[in-house]
C-alpha cells in the first residue's frame, strides 16, 4: 500500500470513530431519543410506581446538647 491510501483509510476510520462518539454523547444528553423497554422474567412492566411503605416499630429518643 502506498502512503496516500493509508492516510485516506486512516482518516475514514477516525471519522467513523468520531461520529460514533458523538452519537453516544447526544444519546446520553437526551438529544437523540432512544426508547427503552423494561423486561422482567414473565414479561414487560407497563406501570412502575415509585413508592415505598415503611413501618417503624421502635423509636429512639435523641438529645442534642450544645
Amino acid at each position: 500500500m502506498d502512503m496516500k491510501s493509508k492516510n485516506i483509510s486512516l482518516k475514514v476510520i477516525l471519522i467513523i470513530i468520531a461520529l460514533g462518539i458523538w452519537v453516544l454523547v447526544l444519546q446520553n444528553a437526551g438529544i437523540i431519543y432512544k426508547e427503552k423497554n423494561v423486561y422482567v422474567s414473565g414479561g414487560q412492566i407497563d406501570n412502575i410506581t415509585r413508592t415505598i411503605d415503611v413501618n417503624v416499630e421502635n423509636t429512639v429518643d435523641v438529645y442534642v446538647k450544645r
